[in-house]
Formats: C-alpha cells, structure tokens, sequence
C-alpha cells in the first residue's frame, strides 16, 4: 500500500512559504505516513494541467496556502478550488486552508465556512514570519492525526470531521467505549454523550462554529440510512450547535441541515 497523498496548492510567488511548509511535512514523508506532491514534480513535456487533475483525485489531504497571490490566481480559483471541495463534499478529503500571508481571506465565501490555521485566522508568516516553524509543526501534527486517524477507521474520521479538533477530543472516551467504529452506532452514541458533554461543546466550538460543508458532506453520506440520517440530525439540533450557528450568521443554511426531509 502506498501512503496517502497530500496535495500541495500554493502560488509560485509564495515558493519560498511552500520550501519551508515542505520542509515541516517531510518530516511525516520521511517516516512512510504521507507522499507529498507538489506541482514540483511535474516532468518536462508533461500535460501539466491533467497531471495536475490526477494528483488531485488521489489526495486524501489537501494544504491550501492562502495569501493574496493565491487568492488572486485565475487557475487555483477556478480551476483547483473548485475540484477539491467538490472531493471534500462527495468522498471526505480533507481541505486544510493554511493562512501563509495576511489577505482580505475572510471575504471569500467559501473560506470563512471553513477551519482555518492557524485557528486564530492570524498569518502564519506575521512578523516576519518569526513563529511560522511553531505554526507550521502544529499544522503538520495535524495533519499527522487526520491521516493516522483515517488509516484505522475512515467510517469514524468522516464522521468526527462534524466537530472541532477540542470537541473530538471532549468526545473521545465515550466513543472508545461505544465501539464508534461501527457505522451506525457513531451518531445515537454521540448524541446521547451530548447531553453529558454539552458543556464541553459549547466551550470548544465557541471559537469555531460546526463546519457546514462538512457537515452537509456526512448527512449525504448517510442518506440511504434513515436511522442513521435521523440521529446525525437530532445531534445537530442540540440548542448549543444551534446558538452558535446564530451567533455565526449561518441560522438559516444551519437549519436547512438540521432539519430538512428532503435535499
């Protein structure tokens, strides 16, 4: 078995931003858990564009490193962002929006229903880029764990991708002891944990509103199972999710999930 890919996007203005995130994920190539691919790799004469497509759909992790420069981008914009979330909604892959540069990132619709790192939305190279290894040696620790993760149980990362990173963890000893790897039991557990762990909720997801893409990806995964579909819904209708998307702006497309029949 090969290891998964991870799909680098960047702009060539931002190489030297790219060298050193490489640099901090190599550690993780080194060790067998993840191949890298970069646009780097593409070999002369090569159709760059469908090389480009492939390596897309074979990612299982994609790292975007948003500045300006990559916002500003005709291909990235229209060409790659568009492919990977279309991924990210139909089979799970993981979008990871890196802020490299300061950039007016909160105006893209797409990026602000999103978990960006670092978490405080702050660039990773500010101030020089005085604190980018400590960023980015937290994003690859990450990295590392989705990837980890989705290697023992991928039914359970798919379904633990509703929650933050701190309520995942708030979690996770109720889901050891409920087997959460099997299909259909990861929901009813979760929301019945909920009412113990609601407090824990409400104190990690206050910074970080439930990811409603992500969230529209599950409940699709689970359509063709209604008891399935209803127990993923009566946990996103907990009243602690439900503020927190109020107090996100996201009330309305937040409710079409929680409570809709019909799509």
């Amino acid at each position: 078995m090969y290891p998964p890919t991870v799909f680098i996007s960047y702009s060539h203005m931002d190489e030297t931003e790219k060298n050193q995130l490489l640099a901090h994920l190599g550690v993780l190539q080194k060790a067998g858990l993840i191949n890298i691919w970069v646009d780097d790799r593409i070999s002369g004469g090569a159709d760059w564009e469908d090389e480009i497509r492939q390596a897309m759909g074979r990612a299982k992790v994609a790292v975007l490193l948003v500045s300006a420069n990559f916002l500003a981008s005709d291909f990235i914009m229209g060409k790659e962002i568009p492919n990977l979330l279309e991924r990210r909604r139909k089979q799970g892959v993981t979008v990871f929006p890196v802020i490299a540069k300061a950039c007016s990132w909160k105006k893209v619709g797409w990026l602000t229903r999103m978990n960006v790192r670092p978490r405080d939305g702050a660039p990773v190279w500010a101030d020089g880029g005085l604190h980018a290894d400590k960023h980015l040696a937290a994003i690859v620790d990450e990295i590392a764990d989705i990837i980890e993760g989705g290697s023992r149980d991928p039914e359970r990362t798919i379904r633990l991708q509703l929650l933050s990173k701190e309520a995942q963890a708030a979690l996770q000893a109720c889901l050891e002891r409920s087997q959460a790897g099997l299909h259909r039991q990861v929901p009813a557990e979760l929301h019945v944990q909920a009412k113990v762990q609601l407090e824990t909720l409400r104190q990690a997801l206050s910074t970080e509103p439930p990811d409603l893409i992500e969230i529209e990806a599950v409940l699709r995964s689970a359509k063709s199972d209604p008891r399935l579909f209803h127990h993923l819904q009566l946990f996103l209708r907990e009243p602690a999710l439900q503020r927190l998307a109020r107090r996100a702006g996201q009330q309305d497309q937040y409710e079409r999930l929680a409570f809709a029949r019909d799509w």
